[in-house]
């Protein structure tokens, strides 16, 4: 598979997008360089919502299901491939879950490279993200 690696960044209380991490740089990305502050970079994952938005790291997505659960995803070093964790009363930033990729099958339980779960067609929205929309990790 295949999938275009792109970049964001969280910098001055600010997104930036199409962020270039080397080849090449931008006015802005020339400006993080040099600055104190330093920015948050944030890898697109290669999905996309029912919308058709990217779904980036860090951002806030609605589960298609009817409790409108609210997930954050995020890339697991220790699974080695993006995963999520759910918010609400739920929710715990420690118990992270695999998102699988690679598979046509709309669900998968166990035995696929210890997926837990394939939510690559049930990411109903972005709804925010963990920097622009710190109100909804509440």
């Amino acid at each position: 598979m295949s999938r275009e690696i792109k970049f964001r960044a969280w910098w001055k209380n600010e997104m930036h997008y199409d962020i270039r991490i080397s080849g090449g740089s931008s006015l802005i990305e020339d400006w993080m360089a040099m600055s104190d502050d330093k920015p948050v970079y944030m890898q697109f994952t290669g999905m996309k919502d029912k919308n058709g938005k990217e779904v980036y790291e860090g951002d806030i997505c609605e589960w298609d299901d009817t409790s409108k659960s609210k997930l954050v995803i995020i890339w697991g070093e220790t699974e080695g491939c993006w995963c999520y964790y759910y918010l609400g009363k739920w929710g715990n930033p420690k118990s992270i879950y695999p998102l699988c990729l690679e598979t046509d099958s709309e669900w998968q339980y166990g035995g696929f490279a210890g997926c837990d779960l394939v939510i690559k067609n049930h990411i109903s929205k972005v709804i925010g993200n963990v920097y622009e929309n710190p109100e909804l990790i509440k």
